[in-house]
């Protein structure tokens, strides 16, 4: 069931139509590629607010990250009673030899799950479309992301 509504919800992001954003919020999100990256190869935090809520992913960049190349991101959502850290270590993918090329985004559900299941009450299905888009929008700014390689895994 959690895998379904993870599916779901990774479709919706992906193939729901996106709203122009306000001016300010253009700004906040200008493109990344240029920026000199903070600790390649290293995982880190980040956090932002999304639907009023406090929330959060960690990234991890390529050890041989070029700011001035857009690279491809890979979304990944952890489990039911989890964290993105714990699928990072878990499946080992930010290693070199699985994303040497590839920036990894790992968002967090609110309390451990993502909207959907009965047991879940720290967000709504609309809540957390809007923080994945937040967090695609919030990467872009950082880093140079190629637009057209957003993938998801979970």
């Amino acid at each position: 069931m959690a895998k379904l509504v993870v599916a779901l919800l990774l479709l919706t992001v992906l193939f729901s139509p996106v709203q122009a954003p306000q001016d300010h919020i253009v700004r906040r999100f200008r493109s990344g590629c240029g920026k000199k990256p903070f600790l390649p190869g290293i995982t880190q935090y980040r956090f932002l607010k999304s639907s009023n809520k406090d929330r959060n992913y960690s990234f991890h960049l390529p050890s041989s990250y070029d700011a001035r190349k857009p690279h491809a991101i890979l979304l990944g959502f952890h489990g039911s009673s989890s964290i993105g850290a714990f699928f990072e270590l878990d499946t080992k993918l930010s290693q070199e030899r699985y994303s040497s090329d590839k920036i990894m985004v790992y968002p967090n559900g609110i309390g451990g799950s993502w909207a959907g299941p009965t047991y879940h009450d720290g967000s709504t299905v609309a809540e957390d479309v809007q923080f994945i888009q937040d967090v695609i929008h919030d990467a872009k700014g950082l880093f140079c992301v190629d637009e057209n390689k957003i993938f998801g895994i979970g």
